[in-house]
């Protein structure tokens, strides 16, 4: 088989090692514009999340067989289309048992809200620039607040664990669930939640039901003050809107790991040019789950995956 990694840097080796038993391996960082032609040229193409697979993309000479994308999140690739091409897409969904394992999106989740509240980012830029003022970059405690979880599923889960851990006072929405830990507190209506926390981070998957839930009516809801947290998908909100929610002070601030439409991000982005100007917007470059623990063991686990489906065949 031939194999092209296409999006190579820091790929694992011990994921290298198991794929070179089946075949020749090619890591070669590809741009958009080369995977027309790359589908043409391989049995398996590995991707993350630098890249999308869509409908125009494939050919009547396409020969892939097989995508192999190490998330969760699959919005960058076209299943349908994929599948109606024969192609079948390995990835993370739905492996919740190995996943238990992977907490750098949750780990992150709580980096943001505590470099948001204490104000890290400003305070290093300012010691940068030569001064040395703590009283300029007084912030906020978790300790005794009240942190509303959006979504709780894997995700949702470790970050109530990490709250609760820092003496914080969970609240849990999620019309799917029924039970939660302990130390947790499910509520039966989002609006109850919106109108009791300080804080809220959001886990929930992209989907029709989900793409743009958290619009006009969801930040008009919240309480003034409030603190806002994204690690999940962009398009799950109308950034539109939480810019709004900014500028008047409903949303004291908001960190986001994630935007929409990433494949087309330019410096020109809304988000980006208000967070130039304002301290309380931080956004990172869809980091949650970039380290090199958990990319190197979900690397594996798909090179394994791969391995246990064609030995099916």
């Amino acid at each position: 088989m031939n194999i092209l990694i296409a999006e190579p840097k820091n790929f694992s080796v011990k994921a290298l090692e198991r794929l070179s038993a089946l075949g020749q391996i090619t890591c070669r960082a590809t741009d958009q514009k080369m995977i027309r032609q790359a589908l043409s040229e391989y049995d398996v193409i590995w991707v993350r999340l630098g890249l999308t697979v869509r409908a125009t993309d494939i050919s009547a000479s396409t020969r892939c067989r097989y995508i192999i994308t190490a998330t969760t999140g699959l919005n960058h690739l076209d299943l349908d289309a994929l599948n109606m091409a024969g192609i079948e897409v390995l990835s993370l969904q739905g492996h919740t048992a190995f996943l238990e394992s992977i907490t750098a999106t949750a780990e992150h989740t709580i980096g943001l809200l505590l470099a948001l509240l204490r104000n890290i980012p400003a305070a290093h830029k300012s010691v940068l620039q030569g001064q040395w003022d703590r009283d300029l970059f007084k912030g906020h405690e978790v300790s005794s607040k009240t942190i509303g979880i959006i979504g709780y599923g894997r995700l949702g889960k470790i970050v109530a664990f990490y709250c609760t851990a820092l003496r914080m006072r969970v609240l849990i929405y999620d019309p799917y669930v029924s039970k939660v830990a302990e130390g947790c507190n499910l509520l039966q209506s989002l609006d109850e939640l919106l109108d009791s926390v300080d804080y809220i981070t959001i886990h929930v998957p992209l989907n029709e039901e989900t793409e743009g839930f958290f619009d006009d009516r969801f930040f008009s809801m919240i309480r003034q003050g409030t603190y806002f947290i994204n690690t999940s998908r962009g398009e799950l909100i109308d950034e539109a809107v939480l810019l709004s929610a900014l500028e008047s002070g409903r949303l004291a601030g908001a960190a986001l790991d994630v935007i929409c439409s990433e494949e087309f991000f330019s410096w020109k982005n809304p988000l980006v040019r208000y967070a130039e100007k304002h301290d309380n917007l931080l956004l990172t470059p869809h980091i949650g789950g970039c380290t090199w623990e958990s990319m190197s063991k979900c690397e594996v686990f798909m090179a394994e995956m791969l391995l246990r489906r064609l030995a099916k065949q």
